[in-house]
């Protein structure tokens, strides 16, 4: 489907979050879990091949860094999260980008991340402007003006767009460059983020996370 200029870059967020699931009444308590890998400090890849699993945990690990142990009230969480700060915490599902054969006038996979990166600033209570920056300069601007261990980003799905775009060779390396920029800029302003996490099912992604300092976690291993 070809979007033009000025229409949304994005596919509808879904509820799928921890809170949405414990007012169904269908969340186990998994908070425990959380608070584990929450608790360790640094920049963490989890593939995980299970629907809805990392998804769940993401929407769990939001909650603690901003609002605390308050928000889990009768769960594990409770009483086990010891932290008492409050952090800005920058959510982005990879999973809502449009990733198609675009005109080379607009370059969706742009767009779509400059949408992400708004959408949390307009929840931070940070207002952009249309025409303000590329995604590149939000992102850039926004780390560089936080304190030192501010900053919690979370990014759910990192392989979707790459799963996406296999059928199409250019259009996969322009996935991958794009990623790759934004993995460099977070890289470069580690000192920045008190905690990074990235989900995907498969191993696809952007090469060299690792070498970035990106440790591999697994839910064996945070059981």
């Amino acid at each position: 489907m070809f979007r033009e200029k000025g229409e949304c870059y994005l596919e509808p967020a879904e509820d799928t979050s921890w809170a949405a699931l414990f007012r169904a009444g269908q969340y186990r308590d998994e908070t425990a879990t959380a608070v584990r890998l929450g608790s360790m400090r640094g920049k963490f890849v989890l593939t995980d091949k299970a629907q809805g699993g990392k998804t769940v945990l993401l929407s769990t690990l939001e909650a603690l860094f901003r609002n605390g142990a308050s928000a889990f009230e009768g769960l594990a969480a409770e009483t086990l999260w010891k932290e008492s700060g409050r952090y800005r915490v920058l959510t982005l599902d990879f999973g809502r980008l449009y990733v198609e054969t675009d005109d080379e006038s607009i370059n969706i996979v742009a767009q779509g991340l400059r949408e992400l990166l708004t959408e949390n600033f307009s929840r931070l209570g940070i207002r952009v402007e249309n025409g303000e920056g590329d995604w590149v300069s939000l992102l850039t601007q926004s780390l560089a003006d936080a304190p030192l261990s501010s900053v919690v980003l979370l990014v759910d799905n990192l392989d979707r767009p790459y799963l996406e775009a296999l059928s199409d060779s250019e259009l996969l390396r322009n996935v991958d460059r794009h990623v790759s920029r934004f993995i460099e800029i977070v890289d470069s302003m580690s000192e920045k983020c008190r905690f990074v996490l990235m989900t995907r099912k498969t191993p696809l992604g952007p090469a060299g996370l690792s070498e970035r300092g990106i440790r591999s976690v697994t839910f064996a291993e945070l059981a």
